[in-house]
């Protein structure tokens, strides 16, 4: 195969990948909720998840240096480690389950962990130690399996005392240490292909220029004009993505 697909496939990642860096930029999460649903129909499954985390790793490390200084690392840490432990379990399922079942798993977690979030719904405490890395296992998990670390901790986040600079700074910072994670996990299990990892270093730049056009307009606006659009973006792509629609 060569290093880069054919244009018409191409192409829309590269849209896609500007649209979920713009999404990524302004609201601090949602880059798999935007690529994976419709990544998973140009591509197989593992490619969808390595070309993602590439993009979204490596793209989005210009986001780490702010991030790191409102950081709430206790929590973080409790995270972290929950995840290291859910991760290798979602990389095995993805490399054990079909391509058509796996989108329907993608659409449909979009669409709740969507559903989850915009309706309001949080944690209705403050999560101890145990808890907390319990979310990071559980976003380890998603994450390994499908590329969508984020709803858990998002929930989590949201539903606490912090100030908005801080939730998402913590969520940039575990979807970070997160990517690191799937791409050890699948070059572990021998799931790396040179291909995807070229193609998904060819839409850093589209999804960094986004990513930065996106968090301009979070620093000038907030959060709160842009995240109803988020929303309608995350759900479009989920239903986009149904095996309904081939």
């Amino acid at each position: 195969m060569s290093l880069l697909p054919d244009l018409t496939v191409l192409v829309p990642l590269l849209m896609l990948a500007a649209l979920a860096g713009a999404v990524r930029g302004f609201a601090g999460f949602g880059t798999g909720l935007v690529f994976m649903p419709i990544a998973a129909m140009l591509l197989p499954p593992v490619a969808a998840l390595v070309i993602l985390s590439v993009m979204d790793g490596f793209g989005g490390m210009r986001m780490i240096p702010e991030a790191w200084k409102v950081l709430d690392r206790r929590s973080l840490a409790f995270l972290i480690g929950g995840m290291l432990i859910g991760t290798p379990l979602g990389v095995w399922l993805l490399t054990s389950v079909e391509p058509e079942t796996f989108r329907w798993i993608v659409s449909a977690s979009v669409l709740a962990a969507l559903i989850a979030i915009a309706s309001g719904w949080r944690y209705s405490r403050k999560p101890g130690a145990a808890l907390t890395a319990g979310i990071g296992g559980t976003g380890g998990v998603m994450g390994g399996f499908m590329g969508l670390p984020g709803p858990p901790v998002i929930l989590m986040y949201l539903g606490g005392p912090q100030p908005p600079d801080q939730i998402r700074a913590g969520i940039t910072l575990f979807l970070a240490a997160e990517v690191l994670v799937v791409l050890i996990a699948l070059h572990l299990r021998g799931a790396l292909e040179i291909w995807s990892l070229v193609t998904g270093a060819a839409l850093i730049a589209p999804y960094l220029l986004t990513n930065w056009l996106g968090s301009l307009a979070f620093r000038r606006w907030g959060g709160g004009l842009f995240r109803p659009l988020a929303y309608i973006v995350m759900g479009a792509a989920a239903l986009i993505g149904l095996p309904l629609f081939d």
